[in-house]
């Protein structure tokens, strides 16, 4: 299964995020998004999920205009999309912005890699097909900066294990700041 997740807008000259943030979960990764969408929401339930899937990505972001599947209903297709006004993407140091990135760190996986490190040698070998889903997950961003603007970006990563697959790749073309992960 695919899960994607898309955020798509523009960083205005004060720092500021506006766009739409568009997430599909098929596979096992829906079981985590239907309990919170099996009742019909009032007012203020639906503006409370939206803000909170604004501030997933930026600091003080509005979330609006909700779209989502009925968690009841298996046929519907697993989505959720958000319109997302002023956040804050961008912190001010001297005369440069910068942008935390909004990929977010892996920084629990390498802790987990570290405690692995610390145990004793395994005995057995561990099949991985056995123990990991087949499920690929895509996070892309697509933030248009405001007319002469050129980031800085970090090095792409790619790393590969019995495990899966990890990379993350930055551009920049056209105005627009691309960064995706893709971990299956």
């Amino acid at each position: 299964a695919l899960t994607e997740t898309r955020l798509v807008g523009s960083i205005g000259p004060e720092g500021r995020f506006n766009g739409l943030y568009d997430g599909k979960y098929p596979g096992a990764r829906q079981a985590a998004e239907r309990p919170a969408l099996e009742s019909p929401m009032d007012s203020t339930e639906r503006a409370k999920f939206t803000r909170q899937v604004a501030q997933r990505w930026f600091d003080g972001a509005k979330g609006d205009s909700l779209v989502a599947f009925e968690g009841k209903d298996l046929e519907a297709e697993p989505r959720v999309r958000v319109a997302i006004r002023d956040g804050r993407a961008l912190q001010r140091s001297g005369d440069k912005w910068i942008l935390a990135n909004p990929l977010g760190s892996m920084s629990e996986m390498a802790g987990a890699a570290d405690e692995l490190e610390n145990r004793p040698a395994r005995l057995f070998p561990i099949d991985a097909r056995r123990v990991i889903n087949s499920e690929t997950e895509v996070t892309e961003l697509n933030l248009r900066l405001p007319e002469g603007w050129r980031p800085q970006l970090p090095k792409s990563v790619q790393a590969q294990s019995q495990f899966g697959k990890y990379e993350t790749t930055y551009a920049f073309e056209g105005g627009v700041l691309r960064m995706v992960r893709r971990i299956s």
